[in-house]
């Protein structure tokens, strides 16, 4: 059974990975050659006049999102304010040449950007976005909340006090935060009781209040905490750091750095727990004030390999390989003692992935050649009937010799990045064969439980083309219940006069 629209699919993933590469050359690149190489970056979008075809423009601001948050998280805060700023003008471009207002719905709009807050405030404050398009997740967001409190503040007071309530905040938190908030605005809205004219008299003062505004947008184009000690881990200034815990009596080695409302990686966050200290100096590559903390026993976990993987830093890295894999001097000395020295952590197939998702090419590669990959098995765990299963193509899968067939879909679906996909497409892989045998076409039936199992049903990575050349497919019934969830996550893009609705 022939494959439909592989050749296409191929052709626009190769696309989308040649504008990753073009984005993270230009944010990586010095001052003087950026302008062009953004020029270039412009004169490609209008050669393939990307707002005529929507798989590609929608993959590509979901690529933009996924870099404003995943790439160069140890970049020191000049870097990343010009980078922010390069963000900036390449949305500004896709509104002014490329149509972004008209060639998406609203709704569609608030689903790929929500995992950038700075995006989305730059969208509303552009007239692209209204901001009761995000009030779902303002609502939901205690971060979300505090981010959008001016907008949240003009567009509904009542949903400004109601959720003020909701997540415990009080005026003086808030005032504190904003720094010079009005403070009678404040108290008009803590009486519950606002009019049409009162809602326009506090608009009135919202609007003649300019230095107040001014405040409000400079903290918000900060990125990450503005915590006194998170600022001083992220500079790596030892001698700062050092002042400031003798200075705090209550300060405890393994203390955490708590989430903040103007974080947008989900890892540093790390939901409402927030991440220690040690694990805050390695995800910013701070190699002076993580040995400070290291030498001083601070305590890690697991999950704390992985920010070393986020921050990039080679000796951060290989002083965890030291104490993951001590040498045979130390283990003779361990065993002489009865110290262990051997930790109990190692790096595994979890930190590869954490590299291909962070964009660090060098490291993934390191890992690739260091750490032993299990194959995966999951396709014998997916529950075929006996004729495909016993499909000669279908045997060489379950015995477990082709892993890479889907293993490779699944670390694209778990990092996002386009890199791996498009030279798996691109060259005589196992994937490649595969989707020229008759087995792929006898899978379609099951795909949603492939992508349940494999873990690809992350909203986050549901792009339009991965579902548009799936449901293309013979075989695929949009009808089935089996993959209600499938279309869930992906959102039901339908299409209609160039916008895109949600069903």
């Amino acid at each position: 059974m022939k494959i439909i629209g592989l050749d296409e699919f191929k052709k626009d993933i190769g696309i989308l990975r040649y504008l990753q590469r073009k984005v993270i050359s230009i944010l990586s690149s010095e001052d003087d050659i950026i302008s062009g190489k953004v020029d270039k970056l412009f004169g490609f979008l209008k050669s393939i006049s990307i707002s005529h075809n929507f798989g590609l423009y929608e993959g590509f601001l979901r690529i933009l999102t996924h870099i404003s948050i995943y790439f160069g998280v140890s970049q020191k805060a000049e870097r990343k304010k010009r980078n922010q700023t390069i963000f900036f003008n390449i949305l500004n471009e896709l509104i002014s040449q490329h149509s972004l207002k008209n060639a998406f719905h609203q709704t569609t709009l608030a689903f790929i950007f929500r995992k950038n807050k700075h995006f989305l405030l730059f969208l509303v404050q552009n007239g692209i976005l209204d901001i009761s398009f995000i009030i779902k997740e303002i609502a939901s967001d205690k971060n979300f909340f505090l981010f959008f409190i001016p907008e949240i503040v003009e567009h509904s007071p009542q949903l400004f006090l109601k959720k003020m309530k909701d997540f415990k905040l009080t005026k003086d938190e808030i005032v504190k935060i904003y720094d010079k908030l009005n403070i009678s605005i404040q108290d008009d809205l803590e009486n519950e009781k606002l009019g049409e004219d009162e809602k326009e008299t506090m608009n009135k003062n919202n609007s003649s209040q300019e230095n107040n505004h001014v405040n409000q947008n400079e903290i918000r184009k900060e990125i990450h905490s503005q915590e006194e000690i998170a600022q001083i881990i992220r500079d790596d200034n030892l001698d700062l750091f050092i002042e400031n815990i003798s200075s705090n009596v209550d300060f405890d080695i393994n203390s955490k750095i708590l989430p903040s409302f103007l974080e947008n990686n989900p890892d540093i966050n790390h939901g409402q727990n927030g991440i220690t200290v040690l694990e805050y100096s390695m995800a910013f590559g701070s190699m002076n004030i993580f040995r400070y903390l290291w030498v001083n026993k601070a305590e890690y976990s697991k999950q704390s390999l992985n920010y070393s993987i986020i921050g990039g830093n080679s000796e951060i890295i290989h002083t965890l390989e030291e104490k993951l894999n001590p040498d045979q001097d130390e283990q003779f000395y361990s065993s002489l003692f009865g110290t262990p020295n051997k930790s109990k952590f190692q790096f595994d197939e979890e930190n590869y992935y954490k590299s291909i998702e962070y964009y660090q090419n060098e490291i993934s590669e390191y890992f690739r050649n260091t750490i032993k990959m299990e194959p995966l098995e999951i396709l014998n765990r997916l529950s075929f009937p006996e004729h495909i299963r016993q499909h000669k193509y279908a045997k060489f899968l379950f015995n477990g010799n082709q892993p890479e067939i889907i293993e490779n879909i699944s670390i694209f679906a778990q990092t996002s990045n386009f890199e791996l996909f498009s030279e798996i497409l691109d060259t005589e892989s196992p994937f490649k064969k595969f989707l020229n045998t008759k087995i792929f076409s006898l899978l379609i039936p099951y795909i949603y439980e492939i992508i349940t199992m494999y873990n690809m049903n992350n909203s986050s990575v549901t792009f339009y083309l991965l579902y548009q050349f799936i449901c293309q497919q013979p075989g695929f019934d949009v009808n089935s219940k089996r993959h209600h969830i499938l279309f869930y996550y992906s959102q039901l893009f339908f299409v209609h006069k160039r916008n895109i609705i949600f069903i």
